[in-house]
């Protein structure tokens, strides 16, 4: 769908006054993103994780993300230090430069640790969707830096980006906490990886449908991040893992209606976006 300025280039003839085109033209809208580090421990900042949007378009210029954009633009001018931002050296001493963006914090419901940290979870994330499972495991890093007492439940992630070689994030991070036992298992699928066949994170679920449905069956919570498209394809792949496997799960009901009484009580969570 052509933008106003698609239009505008498109008909160079017409031409209204700005003021007119500011009374046509919407409130910008909000971004939001979640944290990818705990604020356990660290209190003065946070980290965010972000997928520039570009776009090709049949002509002209590619379409590019309003807010991702600004930000990507912001980091590489904040570390040349030129550009017009508010660029100054890091506090800690580490020569990085910084650059301030406005922001608030806001709680976002559900997707948060479950009180009862005893029991298994599962996380699916694609691409910047690993973001607050990132937080998830910094977290349990910081809990077992205190000696933790409670028992904690095994954790298991599965992952889907492209490339290996270009947006497999935090993958060191993600081997060191499978090494550390913070992480129980981790599947990463590669949809877009040279000489591969295209595989997702809801085929790597379904490959491990049985023992999958083992660890919901002891009473695991599932907890889903990514774009609207791969949430869905993820939910329909647990449904059939259900129905292939977790007979105990169904007690007669619809795999659908199963998810719909985990969503309402907090044991099937999703954080997407558009």
């Amino acid at each position: 769908c052509p933008s106003l300025l698609d239009l505008l280039r498109r008909f160079p003839s017409c031409s209204p006054p700005l003021p007119r085109l500011l009374e046509v033209l919407g409130r910008l809208k909000g971004r939001s993103y979640s944290a990818a580090i705990t604020p356990k421990g660290w209190a003065e900042s946070t980290e965010l994780v972000f997928t520039v949007v570009r776009q090709p378009r049949d002509s002209g210029p590619p379409f590019e993300g309003l807010c991702t954009t600004y930000m990507e633009r912001a980091m590489f001018s904040a570390r040349s230090s030129a550009g017009g931002m508010e660029a100054s050296p890091s506090p800690a001493g580490s020569g990085e430069a910084r650059v301030a963006v406005s922001g608030a914090v806001q709680p976002l419901a559900g997707m948060r640790l479950p009180e009862d940290l005893s029991k298994p979870l599962v996380l699916c994330a694609t691409g910047a969707g690993i973001s607050p499972f990132r937080c998830f495991w910094t977290h349990r890093q910081w809990l077992a830096q205190r000696q933790y007492s409670q028992e904690m439940g095994p954790w298991t992630l599965y992952f889907g980006c492209r490339d290996p070689e270009a947006d497999f994030l935090f993958s060191e991070e993600i081997a060191a906490c499978v090494s550390s036992g913070v992480l129980a298992k981790a599947r990463v699928a590669f949809s877009r990886q040279v000489g591969q066949p295209k595989r997702y994170v809801w085929n790597a679920m379904e490959e491990d449908g049985e023992e999958l449905c083992k660890v919901l069956a002891a009473g695991a919570a599932v907890y889903v991040c990514g774009s609207p498209a791969a949430m869905a394809d993820i939910e329909r792949a647990v449904q059939r893992i259900i129905a292939a496997h977790g007979q105990s799960l169904l007690q007669g009901r619809e795999p659908s209606y199963v998810l719909e009484d985990w969503k309402r009580i907090g044991r099937y969570v999703v954080d997407s976006w558009r």
